[in-house]
C-alpha cells in the first residue's frame, strides 16, 4: 500500500517531482539578490494601491471629503506628515544592509568555518 494513501491516484500523477526540469517562474515571486525585480514589484504594488485608493473614491460616493485643502494646510497636518517622513528614514535606516540570513550564501561560509 502506497504511504500517499489519502491522495487520489489522480492527484498523484499531478505530483511535482524533481526528476525532471524545472522553471523560471519562482523567480517572479521575489524581489531577487540585486533587485532585479524592482520595476516588476513596483509596478504591482503601484496598482494595487490605486486599486484600493479607488475602491475609497467610489465607497458612499455621496459622504463629504475628510482631509481637505484646509486641513493639507495646517500646521498639525504638516508636522504629521513631517514626523511620518522623519520615521520612514529612520526605519529605512535601520533596514539598510538587512540581508536575508536564511540563504545557503549566508549559511555556507559560517559552516566552513565551524
Amino acid at each position: 500500500m502506497s504511504k500517499n494513501r489519502n491522495i487520489a491516484p489522480a492527484a498523484m500523477a499531478k505530483r511535482p517531482t524533481l526528476d525532471k526540469p524545472g522553471t523560471n517562474s519562482l523567480a517572479g515571486w521575489f524581489l531577487g539578490p540585486k533587485a532585479e525585480n524592482q520595476e516588476a514589484m513596483h509596478a504591482l504594488i503601484s496598482r494595487a494601491f490605486e486599486a484600493h485608493c479607488q475602491d475609497r473614491k467610489d465607497y458612499m460616493p455621496g459622504d463629504p471629503v475628510y482631509v481637505t485643502d484646509d486641513i493639507k494646510a495646517s500646521a498639525e497636518y504638516q508636522d504629521t506628515m513631517s514626523v511620518f517622513g522623519e520615521r520612514l528614514d529612520g526605519m529605512l535606516h535601520d533596514l539598510r544592509g538587512s540581508i536575508p540570513l536564511r540563504g545557503l550564501r549566508r549559511v555556507g561560509p559560517v559552516w566552513l568555518r565551524q
